[in-house]
This record gives structure tokens, C-alpha cells and sequence, in this order.
């Protein structure tokens, strides 16, 4: 339910300078590649919501965001 609302709040962004994407995290879906990825920036669960700065992490996320949450932090870090 979560992804359709983040996609929607990705696709409202005013800016170019954001890049996003899905890893699966555990599921029949899930390749090497994207297990790397989830142990090398610690995703403890799916739906872990990860915002990198300049290669640095700013914000990690557990909760569910609506659009309205994923326009609000991810604005506020741009």
C-alpha cells in the first residue's frame, strides 16, 4: 500500500537532483545485488526508507509515508 503513495510523492518533486529506488529486501524478487545493498547501508526490514546526502546518510525511516510525509522529508533535506 505504501509504494504507490511514494511513488506518487516522487513523481511531484520539484527538483532533478533526487534519484530514487527500490531494493527488495528479502523476497523470491531479491538478487546478490540488492542483498549487498541492504547490508551495506544496515536495512534491518523492508519498507526501511533510506535518504542519502552527498553519500552520507540523512534520514532513515521505518513508519509508513503517504505522499504527503515523503514530499514533507524529503523536501527538508533538499
Amino acid at each position: 500500500m505504501e509504494q504507490p503513495e511514494v511513488i506518487k510523492g516522487f513523481d511531484s518533486l520539484n527538483s532533478s537532483d533526487v534519484v530514487g529506488f527500490r531494493v527488495s529486501f528479502n523476497d523470491s524478487d531479491t538478487d546478490d545485488d540488492e542483498k549487498q545493498l541492504a547490508k551495506q547501508f544496515k536495512i534491518p526490514y523492508q519498507h526501511t526508507k533510506l535518504i542519502l546526502k552527498n553519500g552520507q546518510e540523512v534520514k532513515r525511516s521505518g513508519d509508513q509515508w503517504d505522499k504527503e510525509t515523503f514530499l514533507k522529508e524529503v523536501n527538508s533535506i533538499l
